[in-house]
């Protein structure tokens, strides 16, 4: 062919094209950009439909997006909506799988359970197309059901919900509340049915349960989101003492707290293998303490506790705690904590303990601790009698001589030879 002719060829074809209409282009290949990222979730009360709006550079001429759907049962796709570009109430900024890209959201509110496939595509001005992006979900059509859960008893709990219309069973979802641990799932059968016993329980234990009502489409079971999680527990776990100590004649006993106890008992023995005997209700979840008075000195007690909790009126029972026991003792706390205070004294801080003079015992605090301060004298490392103010920290057995009796507040004096002459 002569290059005249193909010349000529080229500029016809030109002039052709020209005068064609846009929309007969596209169908030969002239396409907008399409949008991305199409996402479809089911939200608390529809199908949320997202996808990423085009960038700003490539948009140009942008008019709308077209989503169209198949709801189940149809075999053609209908037009849903037309999304504008300038439609705010549609943009959501946060959700974009590309953090520099907005993105658009669409709920689409389907009454009929089944599988819904939608297709979206941008259209620009003069009739140009995208290509189409594709997504489709399973939907229940269901309401979410409002839960409970209560304890029926020291050992099992009870969860209940309200009926669901055309719901043909529920999922029962059940973790430990404080690690989030799963159980198996538990299928009830029956759209019927409104409640479930728990007996799988830990006494004490937090559980947390969730309710997911299914329908059946096609032989398909298909949920929805389903409730908000609930917790529940049944009974009290074993308590734990945690301290026992003697005082001038008492035993002060002190456990750990239950958040869902109603209250503890402390029981009591006169020996290891004596029978235990209910000393002490002590009521409320925030009762830890006990002191007995008035026992024989010199006599060891064994104690352990237990916590209740109540359900309609009756009480269930935790484990007992293991036994704890303790020698009574004549002295108070604070003697026995300045007998130690004047042993530390003697056997750790003095170069010649034999030449120690005590002149006074007190015990108060320096910095809001409690602490024993004792004046005394002694010989130093150069046989020079000297005289100081020991101080000593009962909480840790920390002592030092920095203080003098200016520091000492709520200063308190101890009988010195009670606490010289121990017995």
């Amino acid at each position: 062919m002569k290059k005249k002719s193909r010349i000529a060829i080229i500029l016809a074809m030109s002039f052709i094209i020209s005068i064609l209409p846009v929309n007969v282009i596209s169908a030969f290949g002239a396409t907008g950009e399409a949008p991305s990222n199409l996402q479809v979730d089911e939200g608390w009360n529809g199908i949320y439909l997202f996808w990423d709006n085009i960038d700003r550079g490539n948009n140009k001429g942008l008019n709308y997006y077209e989503l169209y759907v198949k709801a189940p049962g149809e075999s053609d796709y209908e037009l849903l909506s037309k999304v504008s570009d300038s439609d705010k109430d549609q943009k959501d900024f946060w959700q974009s799988l590309d953090p520099n890209k907005t993105q658009f959201r669409y709920i689409h509110r389907p009454t009929v359970p089944g599988t819904y496939y939608y297709k979206l595509r941008a259209v620009y001005v003069d009739d140009i197309f995208s290509e189409w992006i594709y997504g489709d979900i399973d939907y229940a059509a269901l309401e979410n059901p409002k839960i409970k859960a209560s304890a029926l008893n020291g050992s099992s709990i009870k969860v209940s919900w309200n009926k669901i219309k055309n719901a043909d069973g529920y999922y029962i979802y059940k973790t430990v509340k404080s690690t989030r641990r799963p159980f198996p799932e538990v299928t009830i059968a029956s759209g019927n049915t409104t409640s479930w016993i728990d007996k799988d329980i830990k006494k004490g234990v937090k559980y947390e349960y969730q309710v997911i009502p299914y329908i059946y489409v096609d032989g398909k079971a298909i949920s929805n989101m389903g409730s908000d999680y609930v917790t529940g527990a049944a009974g009290v776990a074993k308590a734990k003492i945690t301290s026992l100590t003697t005082s001038a004649g008492s035993a002060t006993i002190k456990w750990s707290k239950l958040s869902n106890a109603n209250g503890y008992e402390v029981f009591r023995a006169e020996s290891a293998s004596g029978t235990y005997k209910k000393i002490k209700t002590a009521a409320g979840y925030a009762a830890t303490t006990f002191t007995d008075q008035k026992k024989t000195y010199g006599k060891t007690y064994y104690y352990k506790v237990r916590a209740y909790t109540k359900v309609n009126g009756t009480k269930y029972y935790g484990d007992f705690s293991s036994s704890k026991s303790i020698k009574i003792s004549s002295k108070t706390l604070t003697q026995r904590q300045a007998r130690k205070a004047y042993l530390a004294l003697k056997n750790q801080s003095l170069y010649f303990p034999s030449t120690l003079i005590v002149n006074k015992i007190y015990s108060g605090k320096i910095n809001g601790q409690k602490v024993i301060m004792i004046d005394y004298s002694a010989e130093n490392a150069y046989g020079i009698r000297t005289r100081d103010y020991f101080t000593y920290w009962p909480s840790n057995g920390y002592w030092n001589h920095d203080y003098s009796l200016l520091a000492l507040k709520n200063k308190v004096t101890l009988n010195k030879s009670k606490i010289i002459h121990w017995n």
